[in-house]
């Protein structure tokens, strides 16, 4: 039996690790600056990891690695600049920014 060009094609069911992973990511990135978004972002990190093992839905678990890498990143950065800032106020004292 030849199937008819018409008939729809079975689709494939998506890799829900990824999907995961990308989410988890998405909110650790947009929560990062209350640094709450550090464990979503690691667990996104992870689960989109794992996710890339699959063959079906890579380009979730890539997207999901990225933001979730760019959460992390950015989560420290703003550790290192309140670690800057706090330096700078403790080494010249309290009155230095009322003027």
């Amino acid at each position: 039996m030849v199937p008819s060009p018409l008939s729809p094609t079975p689709r494939q069911p998506l890799n829900g690790l990824a999907i995961a992973g990308f989410v988890c990511g998405i909110f650790g990135l947009v929560t990062s600056w209350v640094f709450m978004g550090l464990p979503f972002s690691i667990t996104g990190l992870v689960l989109s990891a794992i996710g890339m093992r699959s063959r079906r839905g890579k380009e979730w678990a890539l997207a999901g690695l990225v933001v979730s890498i760019l959460g992390i990143l950015l989560v420290i950065t703003i550790i290192i600049i309140g670690i800057i800032l706090n330096m700078h106020y403790v080494l010249n004292g309290a009155g230095a920014y009322i003027r």
